[in-house]
């Protein structure tokens, strides 16, 4: 099982000397950025009691700089109350951007000694949703608190959407909470009456949609918050478990869903046509899966042959990967956990302390990721019209050399158009005046569904589709052959879809 798409996995959880951190990181799945930043929660690297009394701090790595965003200490409260206070970071998110971030915190203060005992008992302070900038600068904080009971850090679960809002599931005793300006106001705030309390809640990139499993009569429901209509609104889709044990996880218009249907058993699920059609990816003690905002890559922890590895289930291609690998192609040989991948899906990180991945490691839990290399592809164009695609979204600067050897037509609503942006598994025409290779650039990206009528192509987009209907044009005798599809022939082609 290859993984040649990728480069080398490294870790980023270091400190500012450049050397992984003393005491590794924590549990917490991190975020990390479509250019390779990355947020994480770890025992803070200058208190040498950090991990045993659970100073965890939130920190940013940039460009090899690292920032705390939240420490585990509070020096100003430990002054004011003559004993030292710690914050346990428990959950953290980052806005599109990498400008703001959410923080789930829990405060705690030494406490006294009761009578009789040498042991001092630690006082809760609540838990706190606290947001800051890329900086660490302070924006806005307040407590969760409910008259219900006390609210427990460990339940509570913050995600952003594109538009900044800010969606907090905050365990059973105040359920999803909607903030609409969580960088200058935590006063004000809508409250989505699903009609139950929630476990792991997330909302899509677009805002549109707040996906989270619910109690069912024998088992979990996966349902969504309609955010137009407020309406809660069943799939029909199932897991076994508690309402945690679901981890659901969406892309950004809410039209993929993946989510833990068991311990054994992962549900990658896509809506069409009103229909969610459902696969079923087994493994063994599966969890944590994370998704891609356009629905195509996702990542998990399952067992492997010693270890919990890290997986990628391509939905476009069909096929599952191991991500933790060295370049012998021999997996991690320490548990590998808590995964997370970029908006565009070309970012994957993970927490391992495993030895063979990265030789810098220290035997602590560290952060690790890995990038998805750029794809590149030789178009060999012929003196003249050419038709032609990509297996690929073209980037920018391939674009414009395309455009400038000449004008390119692309075939849309039954009609052609010109086109600057070349788009995966779309066929276009372009015309060279002279024999030339051009070697494109771009990223991977889900095609478009196949409409009625003719569709112009790349085959190789389309791997499980079959067909007999369907014309290619040979670019060096300039006619059309009509041939059985397939999509081992890497070209574009004509096909009619009834």
């Amino acid at each position: 099982m290859g993984r040649l798409a990728y480069a080398d996995i490294s870790i980023v959880s270091l400190n500012n000397f450049g050397q992984p951190m003393m005491n590794g990181v924590c549990s917490t799945a991190a975020t990390i950025s479509d250019s390779g930043m990355v947020a994480f929660i770890a025992p803070m690297e200058d208190r040498t009691d950090s991990q045993t009394n659970g100073f965890h701090a939130s920190f940013l790595l940039d460009s090899g700089h690292v920032v705390t965003l939240y420490p585990g200490y509070l020096q100003e409260l430990a002054q004011f109350l003559h004993v030292y206070s710690k914050t346990t970071n428990v959950r953290l998110s980052a806005n599109h951007d990498f400008t703001a971030f959410a923080l789930i915190v829990e405060k705690i203060k030494s406490g006294s000694t009761p009578q009789g005992s040498d042991v001092t008992v630690p006082t809760s302070m609540g838990t706190w949703l606290a947001v800051v900038d890329a900086f660490g600068n302070p924006l806005q904080e307040v407590e969760l608190t409910s008259t219900e009971g006390s609210v427990s850090a460990s339940q509570c679960h913050v995600s952003f959407a594109d538009n900044g809002k800010l969606l907090v599931a905050c365990g059973q005793y105040i359920g999803l909470r909607l903030y609409d300006s969580p960088t200058t106001d935590l006063t004000s705030f809508t409250v989505l009456d699903a009609g139950y309390k929630t476990g792991t809640a997330v909302i899509t990139g677009d805002g549109s949609k707040v996906f989270l499993a619910r109690d069912g009569t024998s088992q979990r429901t996966v349902c969504y918050v309609d955010m137009a209509t407020r309406k809660v609104i069943d799939t029909g889709l199932t897991a076994s478990g508690s309402i945690n044990d679901a981890q659901v996880a969406v892309n950004h218009d809410g039209s993929h869903v993946t989510f833990r249907k068991t311990t054994s058993s992962l549900s990658i699920c896509s809506l069409e046509d009103k229909t969610w059609n459902e696969t079923i990816i087994d493994g063994t003690q599966i969890r944590s899966p994370a998704i891609s905002s356009d629905g195509r890559y996702i990542v998990y922890q399952a067992r492997g042959a010693s270890c919990l590895q890290i997986m990628e289930y391509d939905c476009q291609k069909g096929t599952t990967t191991l991500i933790s690998q060295n370049n012998e192609g021999v997996e991690a040989d320490a548990d590998c956990t808590s995964p997370s991948i970029s908006v565009d899906g070309s970012w994957i990180s993970f927490i391992s302390a495993a030895s063979n991945l990265d030789t810098n490691n220290n035997g602590q839990p560290q952060l690790l990721v890995v990038k998805r290399e750029a794809p590149s592809f030789t178009l060999e164009l012929k003196s003249g019209w050419n038709l032609c695609a990509l297996p690929f979204t073209a980037d920018e600067g391939s674009q414009d050399e395309l455009s400038q050897i000449g004008v390119c037509w692309g075939w849309n609503n039954g009609k052609f158009v010109q086109i600057t942006s070349y788009e995966t598994g779309q066929g276009f025409w372009i015309y060279s005046p002279q024999n030339k290779k051009v070697v494109v650039t771009g990223f991977e990206t889900i095609p478009e569904k196949l409409k009625r009528g003719w569709n112009l192509i790349g085959t190789e987009s389309y791997p499980q589709l079959e067909h007999d209907n369907i014309w290619f044009y040979d670019n060096e005798n300039k006619c059309y052959v009509k041939a059985i599809y397939s999509s081992n022939i890497k070209r574009a082609a004509w096909l009619f879809m009834k």
